[in-house]
């Protein structure tokens, strides 16, 4: 293109050579046969900086060379040829996105091709626009929206085995429970949760989950070998992590023969502390070997210590839980077989447990008597009104009280008894139950009552 005259102050118009070397991105013009006919500094100083023979690439036929990519590049290579001969054909424009790695980089570019017509004959302009920043930009974006995900899918998961754990109730099921989901929610083929005397927490106990594919020889070698890695866990709090290479070869069950088939080894080994939330001593440990894919890796570590809380959690409520069973249990054999009559009654008065020893005392059963209140036993005649009594002891006005009653039994006689009630309050000082207890004045060993004014 002709420059113009600068008689009237206009500048000449740029050649279109330094139009085009103006341009930062590698430019190349393809003739109607796709041999490249002009291309800018840009495209040069890439050619040079990627050891080509010919920089300029002037003469080359870019659908030859296109032609003739292989392996990897090819698919780009041939949807990029296929482009050049679109524009050349009529469409206006080309784009494709495609990745061009270095030994030293990972690149990418972006491919436009654009239609230029003068004097008649029709040209292809191929711009490649360096595109890497935007697509690393949007590779760490998906990264970390995949990751977000990855992290709300696995809370939900924990959350769902925190609720499977917490259900089962006895310290037994519980720790083999803890074994199941660690191996479940990791995705392993062997499990194991090793506990020490803690708390509440009597004994040494492990529990042990295989699956279906885990060979007896491959399990038996890391049960020998967790014993010490769970040993070094519960004494230093500290997790372990073992790649696949770290962990000791298994031994041989073939007694040196060859072996008819080769059993898959396990891989790698994670281990965890259970530190118990009182005091913080510690529980014990969780145990996974034998991932299914690959090795165990910091996001696995972070998420079975995490089941770790949670199982020790648990497990200090499971042995709460069990031995408040016990010692209700054995209150309730106590009072069963005590030498007293022993109930209990409720705001009104009405019976809600009674042993065995009440039942006989009053002749009456168990069925009987609970549904009756203490008013109903009593002799109109030959005892004391209790009611104004009771009422007081309900609000807390007199917690304990002393008295002789008389109470008609089933066969319709009346015996004599020493009553003592002591209410039982909760932690907002509301009334629970009341605690009676009867014997017959008539025995020897009598009652020490408390006197009807006490409030203790």
């Amino acid at each position: 293109m002709p420059p113009k005259s600068e008689q009237n102050g206009i500048p000449a118009i740029p050649s279109a050579q330094g139009i085009l070397d103006a341009v930062a991105a590698p430019i190349a013009v393809l003739d109607q046969s796709g041999t490249i006919v002009a291309t800018n500094w840009a495209w040069q100083d890439f050619g040079q900086a990627n050891q080509a023979r010919d920089s300029s690439h002037i003469g080359i036929n870019y659908l030859e060379v296109c032609a003739r990519a292989t392996g990897g590049d090819a698919p780009c290579a041939r949807a990029a040829a296929a482009g050049v001969r679109s524009v050349l054909s009529g469409d206006s424009t080309f784009v494709l996105e495609y990745p061009c790695h270095s030994p030293d980089e990972q690149r990418w570019f972006q491919l436009r091709v654009s239609r230029l017509k003068h004097m008649g004959a029709v040209y292809a302009v191929v711009i490649h626009h360096d595109i890497t920043e935007r697509i690393l930009i949007e590779q760490e974006k998906q990264a970390y929206l995949a990751r977000a995900q990855w992290h709300q899918e696995q809370l939900k998961a924990m959350a769902e085995v925190s609720a499977r754990i917490a259900a089962v109730g006895t310290p037994e099921a519980t720790l083999q429970e803890i074994a199941d989901q660690a191996r479940g929610i990791i995705g392993t083929h062997w499990a194991a949760v090793q506990t020490v005397s803690y708390g509440l927490w009597p004994h040494t106990s492990v529990a042990l989950s295989l699956s279906e594919e885990c060979l007896q020889g491959s399990a038996l070698a890391i049960s020998m070998a967790a014993a010490a890695i769970s040993t070094q866990v519960i004494r230093s709090g500290v997790p372990v992590r073992l790649p696949t290479a770290a962990w000791p070869p298994e031994p041989d069950p073939h007694g040196g023969q060859e072996p008819t088939a080769s059993p898959r080894p396990l891989v790698g080994m994670l281990a965890v502390p259970l530190v118990g939330a009182q005091g913080g001593g510690m529980m014990g440990a969780v145990m996974l070997s034998g991932k299914e894919s690959g090795e165990f890796t910091p996001d696995d570590e972070a998420l079975l210590t995490q089941l770790g809380q949670i199982a020790s959690v648990a497990m200090e409520s499971a042995a709460q839980v069990h031995a408040m069973r016990n010692a209700k249990e054995r209150l309730l054999a106590t009072q069963e077989h005590a030498g007293v009559g022993i109930g209990e009654t409720d705001l009104t008065g009405r019976l809600v447990m009674v042993n065995a020893r009440f039942c006989a005392l009053t002749g009456y059963s168990r069925s009987e008597l609970l549904t009756r209140s203490i008013f109903d036993l009593t002799d109109p005649e030959n005892s004391t009104d209790e009611q104004a009594l009771y009422q007081q002891h309900v609000a807390g006005e007199r917690k304990a009280y002393a008295l002789e009653q008389s109470y008609v039994r089933q066969d319709g006689s009346v015996t004599r008894f020493a009553a003592t009630a002591n209410a039982v309050f909760d932690e907002q000082g509301q009334f629970r139950y009341s605690v009676r207890v009867i014997q017959p004045l008539d025995q020897s060993t009598t009652l020490c009552l408390v006197p009807a004014n006490d409030t203790p």
